[in-house]
């Protein structure tokens, strides 16, 4: 007798164990899946921030220095008036045709030959026809404008690229006080001295093709009429007496 009521209190015990086990573990579920909600909800929050907060990598410009399409400026020579010379660089653009590009370095990578450093970096980023890069190397205090070879043949004068590195070189002459910004300004308005120059002498040509036209014209047409004129000469009347007859 016993021992059947020993079996029923071992059931019962047994019973509500498993009943209070599944309710403890219920409640702890329910716990961990409010924290891991509230985890994610906060991560969903934070996350936007420092991606906000994050400092962009490419097309900069700030204290750091500058890197744009067209301007490469580490140092950050330009300062405060990148904006300016981007303006400058795009009316030159509308205004000749002629892509401008601004590279500042600390040194040409000890080349023998900056004119050709120079040339070899432009080439190898494909520039589009009538591209001028204006490089300089501030710690070796050079200066060098290569032209790339897919240009016009004003463009890749010896002497339009004389013209555009002097117009450069003054502003920034003294080495106490460079103007940087006048330099790149510099040579974008001799960029459009140069393209004006040019369309100048193109108008003067083509007037004195069109005057040698005319005169030719008008000289041909000349010795067709005095040619003309000896072939058929014109008779005038002649008056003629003689005897009339009654």
């Amino acid at each position: 007798m016993w021992l059947n009521e020993l079996s029923m209190g071992l059931w019962w015990i047994y019973r509500d164990g498993t009943v209070l086990v599944r309710k403890v573990l219920q409640h702890c579920w329910s716990g961990i899946t409010a924290v891991s909600l509230m985890l994610v909800i906060m991560c969903c929050c934070i996350v936007p921030h420092v991606a906000a907060a994050q400092p962009p990598k490419a097309g900069a410009q700030g204290s750091q220095g500058t890197l744009t399409a067209n301007i490469t400026d580490p140092q950050n020579l330009l300062g405060s008036h990148v904006g300016a010379v981007t303006d400058a660089i795009q009316d030159t653009e509308h205004a000749t045709g002629v892509h401008v590009r601004l590279l500042y370095v600390t040194s040409f990578d000890q080349s023998g030959n900056p004119d050709k450093w120079a040339s070899n970096v432009l080439e190898s980023s494909r520039p589009k026809p009538n591209t001028v890069l204006l490089a300089v190397a501030t710690k070796d205090g050079n200066l060098v404008v290569a032209v790339s070879a897919n240009s016009e043949n004003w463009l890749r004068k010896q002497s339009t690229v004389d013209d555009l590195s002097q117009a450069a070189l003054a502003p920034i002459a003294d080495s106490n006080t460079p103007d940087w910004v006048e330099s790149a300004q510099a040579l974008m308005r001799q960029v459009k001295e140069q393209k004006h120059n040019k369309d100048q002498r193109v108008v003067i040509y083509c007037a004195v093709i069109a005057a040698a036209v005319v005169l030719l014209v008008v000289i041909g047409l000349v010795w067709y009429l005095l040619k003309h004129k000896r072939r058929h000469p014109q008779h005038g009347f002649s008056k003629h007496s003689g005897n009339v007859k009654a």
